[in-house]
């Protein structure tokens, strides 16, 4: 069994809560574990680096085998998907799932870019992960890119979303690709659903429960960060 959906990002703009939402529907069956990657390194052994030389390759699958294991638990659902943030921003991912799943339907949440690269920013100053400023940061990205930072680090990169989302486009066709907005699952979390439910195939009368924000970041305590208007992320 593989999938025949993709939830590819963006990053920060409300993946983790699409997942969830998604995973409630009795007809839709949701990867146990979010973030496989496995599209973006398949039968590669990604060897990137971060701060202070922490191991930064956790989690990512690279085995067929070991996610085919993934939907081992699929009983009949008419949907079944995933949920890969860097599916959306590493080129070679678009081509990997088309040459794999070249019928597969792609999802695509979407945040406001400047909000958005800075949720990813707070991320990882939240996770002990990002020790300089802000705009230091951003300053920072070419460099880490050229050193073999993991891709999370490119936080403004992650907020281009033209050719992020084209590829998406010719490969699948607009007609197999919903673009959905962060901003609506905040506002209206039920209608984005029923929307994602019908371009699933899958009854769009079925009304999730809506419940705390996943995956939040936030600023901790004694934060050094510059950005006086900094606001609650997701």
């Amino acid at each position: 069994m593989l999938p025949n959906f993709l939830v590819v990002g963006a990053a920060k703009s409300g993946t983790t809560s699409l997942y969830h939402l998604l995973g409630q529907h009795p007809q839709i069956y949701m990867s146990p574990e979010k973030e496989p990657e496995y599209f973006s390194f398949i039968n590669e052994a990604p060897d990137f680096i971060g701060p202070g030389n922490r191991p930064m390759n956790g989690g990512i699958i690279t085995d067929t085998a070991e996610y085919l294991a993934l939907f081992e638990g699929v009983t009949g659902e008419k949907a079944v998907g995933e949920c890969s943030t860097s599916y959306l921003f590493l080129p070679q991912a678009a081509a990997n799932i088309h040459s794999s799943l070249p019928h597969c339907r792609i999802i695509i949440i979407l945040r406001q870019p400047a909000e958005r690269t800075y949720s990813h920013y707070m991320d990882h100053v939240m996770s002990l992960n990002e020790e300089l400023s802000f705009e230091e940061a951003l300053t920072a990205e070419p460099g880490r890119q050229a050193q073999n930072w993991r891709w999370g680090y490119q936080y403004s990169e992650h907020s281009r979303y033209y050719q992020q989302v084209k590829r998406y486009y010719d490969r699948f066709g607009k007609e197999n690709v919903l673009v959905c907005l962060f901003e609506r699952l905040q506002s209206d979390p039920q209608k984005l659903m029923a929307d994602n439910y019908s371009f699933l195939g899958v009854a769009d009368d079925f009304l999730p429960k809506v419940g705390p924000v996943h995956n939040p970041s936030g600023r901790p305590r004694g934060c050094g960060c510059s950005n006086s208007s900094w606001r609650a992320t997701r």
